[in-house]
């Protein structure tokens, strides 16, 4: 494991804005502040050989930011082996955004300009015990020189809602509830994508208009199976359910019985989650792996309306419900480095 230094130099070319004491007027950055564009290039893997050229060496960037905020490296200075500045032009697509230069409180393009400095690499003999799971596990927060997350995550939600009908089914069934589990992946596009399975109770009203004589259950219940699909807005999220739904109206006596009522259909759903995260999010290392990550416990309130395409007119129709859920969150990491004072406990 290599162990880097480095110092972050920077000023920005902002045309016209240092001629002008205009206050509406400001520099083009990095969103989230010149450390996390630093990030970009500290993680690189460079070769011994490669380590070595950069030793010392001020290496100056160069970019081209739009006014929308969008960077893109357009030149680099210090260093000339053709791999190395390779390398760094490779993360140009991984760039931050900005905040573009701002004159009399307009967007405008420029440049921006770091330097960066390598000075320093010392390669850690390759003991199989720094590279064990075990031993990462004993990583506490204070153990990273840096460590910053990622938009990915998983997610698993169970709790429990209030649900009613609007249209046809309200005629005969009342306001009831019921519980939820969503399990869900979510990407570095904040995209997420996975399943979801409801059941519901409501109290009869009345009766419903079927082919049966036997007798309808006084709470029939109703269950939602699918996959679900939606995208974080931080700090909320929506979803779209895509469900086979059951609603059973009678008992079944046996396998071939006639008179056995059960609805069956098609349910989309779209649903909003509001969650608050309860205490701090605590570090985790997966024992099988070894790598850091975060959990996190939250206090999750949805709203949702569904609508019911079942194979009885009378069943089909809208649903709301409102539900509060537990949350259990785990977030990945996109970066990270291990302070060398950890290796030599």
């Amino acid at each position: 494991m290599s162990k880097i230094y480095f110092t972050i130099l920077f000023f920005a070319f902002t045309g016209f804005a240092f001629a002008q004491t205009d206050t509406t007027s400001s520099p083009p950055e990095p969103l989230g502040g010149i450390e996390r564009l630093a990030l970009r290039y500290y993680d690189i893997e460079f070769t011994p050989e490669q380590r070595q050229l950069l030793k010392g060496v001020d290496v100056e960037m160069i970019y081209f930011v739009s006014d929308s905020g969008v960077a893109r490296l357009e030149s680099v200075n210090g260093i000339l082996n053709r791999a190395i500045r390779d390398s760094l032009f490779s993360r140009t697509d991984d760039l931050p955004r900005f905040k573009p230069q701002m004159t009399r409180g307009i967007a405008k393009q420029s440049l921006y300009f770091m330097q960066m400095q390598f000075p320093e690499y010392i390669i850690r003999p390759q003991d199989p015990l720094y590279n064990s799971p075990m031993y990462l596990q004993k990583l506490e927060m204070d153990d990273f020189e840096f460590i910053e997350l990622s938009e990915a995550r998983l997610d698993m939600v169970i709790g429990g809602m209030v649900n009613t009908f609007i249209g046809s089914p309200a005629d005969y069934l009342n306001t009831g509830g019921g519980m939820k589990l969503l399990l869900a992946a979510t990407g570095e596009n904040k995209m997420f994508y996975g399943m979801n399975m409801n059941f519901y109770g409501n109290k009869r009203k009345a009766q419903y208009d079927v082919k049966s004589t036997l007798e309808q259950y006084e709470n029939p219940g109703t269950l939602f199976i699918g996959i679900t699909a939606g995208r974080w807005f931080n700090p909320f999220s929506l979803q779209v359910d895509l469900n086979y739904a059951i609603q059973n109206i009678t008992e079944r006596k046996e396998d071939d019985d006639s008179e056995w009522i059960q609805f069956r259909g098609f349910s989309p759903g779209l649903i909003a989650h509001y969650p608050l995260q309860l205490g701090k999010d605590k570090l985790s290392v997966n024992a099988l792996y070894g790598r850091p990550s975060f959990v996190a416990h939250y206090l999750s309130f949805s709203f949702g309306m569904r609508y019911m395409f079942m194979n009885h007119s009378a069943a089909s129709g809208l649903m709301a419900e409102v539900g509060v859920s537990y949350r259990l969150t785990t977030k990945m990491v996109e970066s990270y480095k291990i302070k060398d004072s950890f290796y030599e406990r």
